[in-house]
């Protein structure tokens, strides 16, 4: 872990309470899609426009347009593979951050963010949000924004990088999907 940067340690349950981490520690960033049956998210980042996301057709990969720098492509690493990666669009060999799905009936996410190794870890069997934690540290979670809205919001410790929140994001719509693919048959 680089110098000068410190894990939130949060103790008791497996839940992120709002004293669990200052306010002035976290960052937050929130998909909002465009209509209800709309495959483009508007990203926002702590409240201010940051990028521009879309789902392709048929498949699990996004196209992600930042405002202020390169495309990401988020995508499957193989057709029948568990593993997710986040990259740049024009460079296949530039990966910001993986993902690899672990565990079957409660599944989890192993993460290799830009701090270091992490997971998503489901918050509990009749909750749809996930933690992000690292050892014993809780750095953030990540959850739906509402029954009917649509879209996802990650709250996470500030000195993860902008691509570790649009992965954790990513993540979980896609298992979003999985879980509402599971329930049509």
């Amino acid at each position: 872990m680089p110098a000068g940067v410190r894990p939130v340690f949060i103790t008791g349950g497996n839940s992120l309470a709002k004293e669990s981490i200052p306010e002035d520690d976290t960052r937050r960033m929130e998909a909002i899609p465009r209509g209800v049956f709309s495959r483009v998210l508007d990203i926002e980042f702590d409240g201010e426009p940051f990028a521009q996301a879309t789902h392709r057709t048929f498949s699990s990969t996004i196209a992600c347009e930042l405002a202020t720098g390169p495309e990401l492509v988020f995508e499957k690493t193989s057709w029948s593979a568990r593993m997710f990666r986040l990259r740049a669009a024009n460079d296949r060999s530039t990966v910001f951050c993986t993902s690899e799905r672990q565990g079957f009936w409660m599944p989890r996410w192993d993460l290799d963010l830009t701090l270091g190794r992490a997971r998503l870890e489901s918050m509990g069997f009749f909750r749809s949000g996930f933690l992000v934690v690292s050892g014993k540290d809780i750095w953030g979670s990540v959850d739906g924004r509402g029954v009917f809205k649509g879209g996802w919001v990650v709250t996470a410790w500030s000195a993860l990088d902008p691509t570790d929140f649009i992965l954790i994001g990513f993540i979980f719509n896609h298992i979003q999907k999985m879980r509402a693919a599971a329930t049509t048959g």
